[in-house]
């Protein structure tokens, strides 16, 4: 009820608030250490499927915390960035949503994809099917991925977005074995056949007329569904309760308990329009550790730069485009407020991204610090490369440099909160 919901909330906030701590002081969180456990996502444009399939399954869940919404925003609209004199508008870097995919690092963000600023609610459904009844309850479910979801959110949009996750506390029963659904996952309607019949089940005790997405919780137990993937539906194939409609959802698989609450992050970072940035080809990724939309459970899963842009957790004037032959200083992608990215447009549709990594917050394991440099690609799909982080992954220090896609990138110096680069066309 009411009461129930407020402390949950509660909750969130206390856990928000030693984020903030961590992410003011430099002070790591402690965190599990997790093995690095293969994840593959098939994403396909004609069926929408993101699948995860697990190889390790020994990793443990790791523990999560956080800041106030409120304060994060207020810290946040203090501290932006003048415009600066240094390069051009960032419109001259922004570039355009590849044509037909459902997700992409391209702007506006197609209009079927979730809202990633505001109130966004996404009703929790638990199912079980005729061969598998759940061996735990729906609230232990429900806390594999509650509050841990809501406050990297939170946390990474710098109060931006508000998650609130809204659990139908129910096993509902599916009429089929787990095999018939989870060989559903693997095209666009068998996947939501899957969420509908789920929705239908629930509809007539639950209300969905403030629904934004739907996520369907998979018994745990049932192991022919291997993996949790997004649904991104379109108008035309929308679910439809209560007059409402959905083109965006999510079911869970075996695979939960292994990734835990940062599996949602990352599918909700599909149903927001992000694509996968480990590689489709073969195991390894192209960005990580950092970005959960890479390896889900890494040491450095916060957001790039890039992502948080395109989401609107960025403003304009915290990004400096072209900004060629000066100093730019920059802070923590971490950390809220000052100057978050330097890029360059270096050629079509690829932009040099230059940013600053710290181990605050949710990247507490990161061991290298420095200035992250990225090349974006939106002429590349999702899972080959899209968005690829240089220089072997490793963040660069002072005096360090690396050339990509024409643009030089030199580390000019660092204190405990920022580093100093300058950027140059290369011979």
């Amino acid at each position: 009820g009411g009461l129930e919901w407020l402390m949950r909330r509660i909750e969130i906030g206390l856990l928000l608030l030693v984020w903030l701590a961590s992410a003011c002081d430099g002070e790591s969180l402690s965190q599990t250490d997790l093995t690095d456990g293969a994840s593959l996502d098939v994403l396909a444009v004609d069926t929408a499927v993101d699948a995860h399939l697990s190889t390790d399954s020994n990793a443990s869940r790791d523990a999560q915390s956080k800041p106030d919404a409120n304060s994060v925003q207020d810290a946040l609209l203090d501290s932006r960035s003048p415009d600066s004199a240094i390069g051009n508008h960032p419109d001259g870097c922004r570039i355009g949503f590849s044509g037909g995919s459902a997700v992409g690092v391209g702007f506006p963000t197609p209009n079927a994809r979730l809202q990633s600023i505001g109130v966004v609610r996404a009703t929790i459904l638990f199912a079980e099917f005729a061969d598998v009844t759940s061996d735990r309850t729906p609230e232990e479910v429900f806390q594999l991925i509650s509050p841990g979801a809501e406050a990297f959110f939170t946390a990474n949009s710098y109060g931006r977005i508000d998650l609130i996750l809204d659990p139908h506390l129910v096993w509902l029963p599916l009429q089929e074995n787990a095999a018939h659904y989870a060989a559903g996952l693997t095209s666009f309607a068998g996947h939501r056949a899957f969420m509908d019949e789920a929705v239908r089940a629930a509809d007539p005790a639950f209300d969905f007329s403030s629904t934004d997405v739907v996520v369907v919780m998979a018994a745990p137990n049932a192991q022919d569904i291997g993996y949790g993937p997004t649904w991104m539906g379109i108008p035309e194939y929308a679910l439809v309760a209560d007059g409402r409609a959905f083109t965006n959802g999510v079911t869970s698989g075996a695979d939960l308990v292994f990734w835990g609450s940062k599996w949602l992050n990352h599918e909700l970072g599909h149903s927001m329009g992000l694509p996968d940035l480990y590689s489709f080809d073969g195991p390894g990724g192209f960005t990580r550790p950092f970005s959960v939309m890479d390896l889900i459970n890494s040491s450095a899963p916060e957001f790039l730069a890039w992502e948080r842009w395109q989401l609107g957790w960025l403003d304009d004037d915290q990004i400096i485009c072209d900004g060629l032959d000066a100093e730019i200083e920059l802070t923590p992608i971490e950390s809220t407020g000052g100057l978050k990215a330097a890029m360059v447009r270096s050629a079509g549709d690829r932009v040099v991204v230059v940013e600053s990594r710290r181990a605050l917050g949710y990247d507490n394991g990161l061991q290298d610090t420095g200035v992250v440099v990225s090349l974006v690609d939106g002429a590349l799909p999702t899972g080959r490369g899209i968005i690829e982080v240089m220089h072997d992954r490793i963040p660069l220090t002072p005096g360090q440099s690396v050339v990509v896609d024409g643009v030089q990138v030199d580390v000019v110096s660092r204190t405990s909160m920022t580093d100093t680069v300058v950027l140059t066309r290369s011979e």
